[in-house]
């Protein structure tokens, strides 16, 4: 398995939008799409990063016009040429109906709660600015799962890419699990080669790799008035 290095946050890299913005939110489902996202966006921004040779010349580029686009102000500026292979979320307005291959779709599938105690609540709750213990600590699991949907123009192609975007993913997992503080992510494999029909008798081919994860999450349910002990009902005289 090839040996990966650190992302590297450089300018030859710079993409959208500061890297370090997913550290400043609270784990969710939608963030994993991004880190999940950006990881393959930066795999394959450069030939370096890539194990397979056949896939040396697929580079992502922030571009995703069909023309090259200036990089910078300067009129002496390298142009950035059009990305290769597309990579995005499955439901971007860019991606949806263009039927763009190759490329590496990232797709949210369900999400459920599983409780971890009894009645999901745990020790009693604390508040940070008193330092009084009020309310309750509530506890429960969520777990998911991502769909990474490699396409290409071939069957082959298709599965090549599955298999490198399974390799990046297998390697990175621990990290992602540590940074983002995570019970579990498990990169569980990449399924066979499908071939779908498009339109021109033409046929799109995809390769699915499975992403599962789950996370506790907390919260304090805290009373802000007196419990009710008994509820009177009175109904209205029919007669």
């Amino acid at each position: 398995m090839p040996q990966y290095s650190e992302p590297e946050w450089g300018v030859t890299q710079d993409v959208t939008g500061d890297p370090s913005r997913f550290c400043s939110v609270p784990i969710s489902p939608f963030v994993l799409t991004g880190v999940f996202i950006r990881l393959i966006q930066y795999h394959f921004s450069t030939p370096d990063n890539i194990s397979n040779p056949a896939l040396k010349t697929m580079l992502w580029t922030p571009n995703n016009s069909c023309n090259p686009v200036p990089s910078g102000s300067a009129e002496d500026s390298p142009s950035i040429p059009p990305t290769v292979v597309w990579v995005d979320s499955e439901y971007s307005e860019s991606v949806a109906g263009t039927n763009r291959r190759p490329s590496v779709l990232v797709k949210r599938e369900p999400v459920s709660s599983q409780p971890m105690s009894l009645r999901s609540e745990v020790l009693p709750g604390k508040d940070r600015r008193t330092n009084t213990v009020r309310g309750k600590q509530m506890l429960r699991e969520i777990q998911g799962k991502h769909s990474l949907i490699c396409t290409g123009t071939t069957g082959a192609s298709a599965d090549v890419l599955a298999q490198e975007v399974f390799e990046r993913m297998s390697a990175y997992a621990p990290v992602i699990r540590e940074e983002f503080n995570l019970g579990m992510l498990n990169v569980k494999g990449f399924g066979e080669v499908s071939s779908q029909d498009l339109s021109g008798g033409k046929k799109a081919y995809y390769a699915v790799v499975s992403v599962s994860w789950a996370y506790a999450e907390r919260w304090c349910v805290v009373s802000l008035g007196p419990n009710l002990r008994r509820i009177l009902l009175s109904y209205p005289d029919t007669e």
